[in-house]
């Protein structure tokens, strides 16, 4: 309206009347950790350990290097009693581990206890 803003443009040129619309941005990664954690963790409280391992294969279809995501799963496998699965997934988030230089020792420990319960038995 020309009458309140002023004539903002040179005489002759005319402006186009447009529409912005915003939506939410696509969760980020960490975002959708996030969330993957949370739902493992209620469904692992509620003593749901297909549903927690469910969320986890979930995400990682999605997010294959996610090594938090990747531990957690071989952690609830190993609840399941599915150890040999347990040592296949958690080494191969140590290997993720590895590769990206993060601290592997909480891996190692986790390993060494689970080949120890696997000779255990």
């Amino acid at each position: 309206d020309a009458a309140r803003v002023g004539n903002a443009l040179p005489a002759g040129l005319h402006s186009n009347r447009a529409t912005l619309t915003v939506s939410a941005a696509a969760p980020g990664p960490a975002a959708e950790q996030k969330k993957c954690r949370t739902t493992i963790d209620a469904a692992r409280w509620k003593g749901d350990a297909a549903g927690a391992l469910a969320a986890a294969d979930a995400h990682l279809a999605k997010n294959p290097k996610d090594m938090l995501i990747l531990s957690l799963k071989g952690g609830i496998q190993r609840s399941q009693g599915k150890l040999k699965e347990a040592l296949a997934t958690l080494e191969a988030a140590l290997k993720m581990t590895r590769e990206a230089k993060e601290d592997v020792r909480p891996l190692l420990r986790e390993i060494d206890d689970l080949r120890a319960e696997m000779r255990g038995r």
